[in-house]
């Protein structure tokens, strides 16, 4: 929640100097977009993050602005060798009660971890070839094919740990 209330979510998708986004949602706590954000790039290109932000939109009638709730980064190289199959990505953050102001902390230069998990997010990923005589298009938001939840199965994860030497206290 931001407040007492719901978040108002949208996503923004930025590569290449180009930055696409979802339309909000309001005061909700799962929301479905299947939007599909398309951003063409002319090769070669220098830069390699797509970064992928979830943001909570502000208010023109309160003057509040939109506030970042989480971000990720993805490998455009990465992606244009192997697409990304649908699938969770977890948030975290901090825990307001624990954390009343992470702009102060921040500003003594300390860096702390998330404490908190604030969600998921579904997203897939793939980068298309466009025809040799086809101009590129602007950047656009429409609409995408429903995505099929990534099927859950159960697994066992299993860690071997034999042995340590010298570790020495603080």
């Amino acid at each position: 929640k931001v407040g007492n209330k719901y978040p108002n979510p949208f996503v923004t998708v930025e590569f290449a100097g180009s930055c696409k986004d979802t339309t909000p949602a309001f005061e909700v706590e799962t929301y479905t977009w299947n939007s599909c954000i398309s951003i063409p790039v002319q090769q070669p290109i220098c830069e390699d993050t797509i970064i992928i932000k979830l943001w909570h939109k502000g208010s023109a009638w309160t003057l509040s602005p939109d506030e970042l709730l989480a971000q990720g980064l993805i490998s455009f190289s990465e992606l244009r060798n192997n697409a990304l199959p649908v699938r969770w990505f977890c948030l975290y953050g901090w825990d307001s009660t624990e954390v009343p102001d992470i702009k102060e902390i921040a500003k003594t230069g300390e860096s702390i971890k998330a404490n908190s998990f604030k969600g998921r997010l579904l997203i897939s990923g793939r980068v298309d070839r466009v025809k040799e005589d086809e101009e590129l298009k602007e950047a656009s938001c429409k609409n995408a094919k429903p995505a099929e939840e990534p099927v859950m199965k159960q697994v066992c994860l299993l860690a071997d740990v034999y042995e340590v030497a010298g570790a020495v206290g603080r």
